[in-house]
């Protein structure tokens, strides 16, 4: 599991996880993680360990680390929103739409209606 690393927002950061919290339609993980930033914040008076804020948002310690340790090494936006993942290759290629394309268009057997 990542060590947890102390972070310390600036007023604009803190007030704009604010925001983000409380309005809007945003999803719930990016909420969860601005709320993990918000209780992690150095700058307002005590922090809190990671099991206690995992606790308090039902979460894993091990997430708290991640978003907290993202935030120190990439910043605001990288700790909020997930990077984009590449996908599994197709399991169908043009070759075989092409095959599919041209069975389904061609005339049925003799004696099948379809």
């Amino acid at each position: 599991m990542p060590q947890h690393v102390c972070i310390a927002l600036t007023a604009e950061q803190r007030e704009h996880l604010l925001k983000f919290t409380t309005t809007g339609t945003a999803k719930v993980r990016a909420v969860t993680r601005a709320r993990i930033l918000l209780l992690a914040d150095m700058s307002e008076g005590q922090r809190l360990t990671a099991k206690d804020i995992a606790t308090s948002l039902e979460c894993s310690q091990g997430q708290v680390a991640r978003v907290c340790h993202r935030f120190a090494e990439e910043g605001l936006e990288a700790a909020l929103f997930e990077r984009p993942r590449e996908g599994g290759p197709p399991k169908i290629t043009g070759d075989i739409e092409a095959e599919l394309v041209l069975l389904a268009c061609s005339d049925p057997p003799d004696g099948r209606k379809r």
